[in-house]
């Protein structure tokens, strides 16, 4: 501001000297202080965690979670620890591959093999769970051991980078389509025993989907170049890992459902089973008669029912106690379930009483039948 009077020349003049006294440092101080005070108030980024990283905790949870259920149920502690190895390697195969995933080359050679081993722990345990122990054990060994093989001699005559990243994928995907096809096979029948068909057929299918997709990712090795492969990886990390999670909570759905369904048969027939004998107890005899009974008023078919019991069975628990006494009946329902046809029924109708009921003899074959009993009876 200039006083009123004076020259405009000289209030020029006062401006320029009033500017020229400012401290260049204090206006560079003065234009910096807005820009800063806006780079401390802008939200700080953190980097986003690779979407692979979570099918690694996806499956280290499954792995726990199998754990636990082992300690917990020891009857199928067995088929559960192979599950939870499964799970557990294919997480460690996760963790594995992250690094090449996220600079978008090939998984390394451990990945691969820790998800071979994986898988084969998952049949593995199947076998087990279905036939009571593993009966493939060198069917299972040979595909391992051909599928390592494979994988070792591609990384060692593999021509560069490129090639191995490229073939090493190939007996892979191989190997492990075969075993999963094999296994659902082997393990059909044995689930056939106690599943329908259909339920068998949907239990399965995780084996089965997961070889297809296996098979069908040899397609974009052997006729993509380089350039494409390279960039199909890259725009199909997501939709595999997504892939990934979607498929290890099939497995891991279907391998609970196996188990579920298995307790829950224990415990219908714990509730219909005489512990001692093991035949039929009295409610269950009562309708099993039930229902034979109306079968034979609708459809006519013969029917038979037979009443047994121990002879001196009062004289072995006064003399011997009654742990021989429980040893006597035990051993006679055993014998009892061995000589009946599966479509016949044995119960305890009482002490040591059982009833038997036939469908569809003559009056010959029952009085054989009974005759036959008594004799295998008296030699035990």
């Amino acid at each position: 501001m200039t006083r009123r009077g004076a020259a405009p020349g000289r209030a020029i003049e006062g401006f320029e000297t009033k500017a020229h006294l400012c401290s260049p440092s204090r206006h560079t101080a003065f234009s910096m202080a807005p820009a800063s005070r806006k780079q401390n108030d802008s939200p700080r980024k953190d980097p986003a965690m690779p979407i692979e990283a979570l099918c690694g905790i996806q499956l280290a949870l499954y792995a726990a979670g199998w754990g636990l259920a082992a300690w917990l149920i020891v009857e199928e502690r067995p088929a559960m620890l192979h599950w939870m190895t499964y799970a557990a390697l294919q997480a460690g195969s996760v963790v594995l591959a992250l690094p090449a995933l996220s600079a978008g080359t090939a998984p390394p050679v451990a990945a691969l093999l820790a998800s071979v081993l994986g898988f084969a722990a998952a049949v593995r345990g199947l076998d087990v769970f279905v036939s009571g122990r593993a009966r493939h054990d060198r069917w299972g060994m040979a595909l391992l051991l051909s599928m390592g093989a494979g994988i070792a001699a591609v990384a060692w005559l593999g021509q560069g980078p490129a090639a191995r990243s490229r073939w090493e994928g190939v007996p892979y995907s191989l190997g492990l389509s075969l075993m999963l096809l094999s296994y659902a096979a082997l393990s059909w029948q044995p689930l056939r025993r106690s599943h329908r068909a259909w339920t068998t057929a949907v239990l399965l299918a995780p084996l089965w989907s997961t070889a297809l997709l296996g098979l069908l990712s040899l397609w974009s090795r052997t006729e993509l170049n380089d350039a494409d492969l390279q960039a199909m990886r890259a725009a199909a990390r997501t939709p595999n890992a997504v892939l990934t999670m979607v498929m290890s909570g099939v497995f891991n759905i279907a391998f609970l459902v196996l188990l579920v369904g298995r307790l829950l048969t224990r415990l219908r027939e714990g509730a219909r089973v005489d512990h001692l004998t093991g035949v039929l107890n009295r409610r269950a005899i009562e309708e099993r008669l039930e229902a034979a009974w109306e079968q034979h008023r609708r459809t006519g078919c013969g029917l038979a029912i037979a009443m047994m019991d121990l002879d001196h069975f009062k004289r072995i628990n006064d003399l011997q106690g009654h742990e021989a006494g429980d040893r006597a009946l035990a051993l006679a329902g055993e014998t009892l379930r061995e000589q009946l046809r599966p479509y016949d029924s044995v119960g305890r109708w009482g002490g040591e009483e059982f009833l038997l009921i036939w469908l569809g003899p003559s009056a010959e074959g029952v009085q054989r039948s009974c005759e036959r009993l008594r004799e295998v009876l008296a030699l035990r």
